[in-house]
């Protein structure tokens, strides 16, 4: 899983910061593996802040955490 890419391009963009907050306002992503890499935050929800957080990486940002790292 690459988090921040929901669309399976291996690259995280402005698309996917989109289709998050597309999510997060009731929209849908398809596969477990794309709704895992939208929660960048790992509070188990899509939210404008992963939205946010995904759109300042499109900007080369990082995404930090891993939140589902043991």
């Amino acid at each position: 899983v690459i988090f921040g890419d929901v669309n399976g391009d291996a690259a995280v963009s402005d698309t996917d910061a989109a289709a998050i907050s597309n999510a997060s306002l009731g929209g849908v992503i398809e596969g477990d593996a794309y709704n895992m890499a939208a929660d960048v935050n790992g509070d188990g929800g899509i939210s404008d802040t992963d939205s946010a957080t995904v759109s300042n990486a499109a900007l080369g940002g990082e995404i930090t955490v891993n939140p589902y790292a043991a």
